[in-house]
């Protein structure tokens, strides 16, 4: 089992700025929130969170990962909170899928994200036709 620890994400910008992002174990134990403290005020922090359902023999395991992006201005020389930009992806695994097949899946589907049909629906708000 892996220790939770520091990670960085690099965010979308032309120069990319790398985030550290702290890791606080969820509610329950199922996994976990990384937050990105730099703005010092946490509802406007990045946030990236990770959960793991363990399935048994007859239910699937499930993982879901996810980021909560708030945008903020100042207004009046204060932050305030503009809007918050969210995403999540989610697996599902057969009870007897293999190690294999779940990396398999893990593949496909971050390659599917960098495919440019893909990412100009997703990222662009471009419809395919």
């Amino acid at each position: 089992m892996s220790q939770a620890a520091l990670i960085t994400v690099n965010d979308g910008k032309a120069t990319p700025v790398a985030h550290a992002l702290t890791p606080t174990q969820n509610k329950g134990g199922d996994g976990f929130t990384f937050t990105d403290n730099i703005k010092g005020i946490p509802v406007y922090d990045v946030k990236v969170w990770a959960k793991l359902k363990l399935g048994t023999v007859k239910e699937p395991s499930e993982t879901k990962v996810g980021v909560i992006w708030p945008v903020t201005k100042t207004v009046d020389s204060v932050l305030v909170q503009d809007h918050v930009n969210t995403s999540r992806v989610e697996f599902s695994f057969a009870p007897n899928a293999t190690p294999a097949e779940r990396a398999d899946l893990y593949a496909l589907t971050i390659n599917a994200l960098n495919n440019a049909l893909i990412r100009e629906q997703t990222r662009d708000l471009i419809a395919m036709y």
